[in-house]
């Protein structure tokens, strides 16, 4: 979300880290989430 917001303002010519967008979504209670990386499965693991 915070990419489409810099990605948005740079076209307008304004120039914000990621982290500032980051920071002010906080303050405003809009968290992001990103899910979290599972490990894939190896033969090992997988029992039939």
């Amino acid at each position: 979300m915070s990419g489409e917001i810099q990605t948005a303002l740079e076209k307008d010519g304004v120039v914000v880290a990621k982290s500032t967008i980051r920071r002010y979504l906080n303050i405003n209670e809009l968290h992001g989430q990103v899910a979290r990386k599972k490990p894939l499965l190896c033969q090992c693991h997988k029992k039939v």
